[in-house]
């Protein structure tokens, strides 16, 4: 690899833990303030709803902010595309988790699967 590209790949690197800390800050401050309420009755379809309507929220901000203005909706708005995107990959490690202790079997395999992969493609 060469020097350059080297670079590059270490800045999307940071770039990935970066958001990924982010998130996790995020989930942290959520939890405190909304407790266990992303599964709040304890199964897989109660989760897909919480991440189909974030789905719906980024579809709909999209659809109607964007084709109507051209433009994404300010950063500081109360629907900033970015917050929402954010939650809904929130709610999608937080499925993980759940299937972590509903399927472990399930979750084992795809863990060791993941982990098993060479660092370079």
């Amino acid at each position: 690899m060469n020097e350059e590209k080297k670079i590059l790949e270490e800045r999307k690197a940071l770039d990935f833990e970066e958001v990924t800390k982010a998130m996790q800050k995020l989930q942290k401050y959520k939890g405190r303030r909304y407790g266990d309420s992303w599964k709040k009755h304890g199964e897989a379809i109660s989760i897909f709803g919480n991440t189909s309507r974030k789905y719906d929220r980024i579809e709909n901000i999209m659809h109607d902010v964007v084709e109507r203005t051209g433009e994404l909706p300010a950063p500081d708005s109360e629907e900033s595309v970015t917050e929402t995107i954010a939650d809904l990959a929130v709610y999608c490690i937080l499925w993980l988790t759940w299937i972590k202790y509903s399927r472990p079997k399930e979750f084992e395999c795809w863990h060791n699967k993941i982990m098993a992969l060479p660092e370079e493609p």
